[in-house]
């Protein structure tokens, strides 16, 4: 590795989650700062039941068919049109339902506050030894190659003024996501807007104590996090995908947004802002 994380951060996290490069189907290694930190977190961790060998391997089998339906250049090809238009099947859906490290919300916290089995540790082990920075590189450069061809006003690059872009996904904001999304799925395009399960976390409301009309502490309401959420489209470029399909996928994005309304789209400014009692209040 030639990164470990910024050196200022309390916490650095790395995922070796299903849709990661370097996937282990699950895990994680984390670079606590703090020891206090660290041993609070193990103490907590210490109490988390051991995943079995069993579920882990449920889990590798259901993601190698997942991964090599994404990879199969047959099943991208006619697949889809077998699966869509034959089958009545979202193939997005499908296979976002395939890939996904929890696909119940319901047990979400039960299923990650696991230890990992012995198998999982073992491929971590080998993701970690293993590890080549040239082969992670070429999906740098295919992200940066996609950066350079796109270049439509009608979109904000998410994490384009970051200072290290890895470009595991490459995620675009746009007015209209939906309509987008549609537009370029009839050019063969097929992007999407559940990559992930990244949502927003609304802020919970809490009854005032007796004699108070709002709470003592306002909570910060997310603002930014739901602007993003509410206008992402993820667009399929990977490591994995050929300089041709990357190039196709550009020139098809430039020309779908080229047709858009409104020619500029811009992220506004958010202040800070609370939510009290159910209602939001900027702050002044």
């Amino acid at each position: 590795f030639d990164y470990i994380g910024n050196p200022h951060a309390d916490i650095a996290f790395f995922s070796f989650g299903v849709i990661k490069p370097s996937t282990a189907f699950g895990g994680a290694i984390l670079k606590i700062k703090d020891n206090q930190l660290l041993a609070e977190m193990s103490k907590a961790y210490a109490q988390y039941p051991i995943q079995s060998s069993a579920e882990y391997l449920k889990k590798l089998l259901k993601y190698s068919v997942a991964t090599l339906g994404l990879n199969w250049t047959f099943l991208n090809g006619y697949g889809i049109f077998v699966v869509n238009y034959l089958g009545g099947v979202d193939h997005q859906k499908l296979w976002v339902s395939l890939l996904r490290g929890f696909p119940d919300p319901e047990q979400f916290f039960q299923k990650i506050r696991q230890q990992p089995s012995a198998g999982l540790l073992s491929l971590l082990v080998r993701r970690c030894m293993e590890f080549s920075q040239e082969d992670f590189q070429v999906g740098v450069n295919k992200g940066r190659h996609a950066d350079k061809l796109l270049k439509n006003t009608a979109m904000v690059k998410v994490g384009g003024k970051a200072d290290r872009r890895n470009y595991w996904l490459f995620p675009i904001l746009v007015e209209k996501p939906d309509e987008v999304i549609s537009l370029l799925s009839k050019k063969g395009i097929y992007a999407y807007r559940g990559a992930t399960q990244l949502d927003v976390v609304e802020p919970q409301t809490q009854d005032s104590p007796e004699g108070l009309t709002e709470p003592l502490t306002p909570t910060p309401y997310p603002e930014e996090a739901k602007f993003l959420i509410d206008h992402v489209v993820y667009l399929p470029i990977n490591k994995r995908v050929p300089y041709h399909y990357i190039e196709r996928v550009c020139n098809g994005v430039e020309e779908v947004l080229g047709k858009q309304q409104n020619p500029v789209f811009r992220k506004p400014s958010f202040c800070c802002s609370s939510y009290r009692n159910g209602r939001l209040v900027p702050k002044l």
